[in-house]
């Protein structure tokens, strides 16, 4: 299994957990940021006890960057959310 931060690929389940910290990322955006990917993956969001976010892709070639690539999208879906 690879860990970067808080992005793990699960290799033999083909699968990508990734923690969210809702303290940064509220959880409506993060709910409507995975519903954005399921053009691509199953996804999954849990709250409790821990917010997680889990991709399986519906194509394994995606496995190892469909995790950075949902959290840059959440990232942006922060930025265009706050009004400096």
């Amino acid at each position: 299994m690879l860990k970067i931060n808080n992005v793990k690929v699960d290799n033999s389940t083909g699968t990508v957990h990734i923690n969210v910290n809702t303290d940064f990322y509220p959880f409506e955006i993060v709910k409507a940021s995975a519903e954005e990917f399921s053009n691509v993956c199953r996804t999954n969001v849990r709250q409790f006890p821990e917010t997680v976010v889990t991709l399986k892709p519906n194509d394994e070639s995606l496995l190892n960057t469909v995790g950075f690539e949902f959290m840059n999208y959440l990232l942006a879906a922060i930025k265009n959310e706050v009004e400096f």
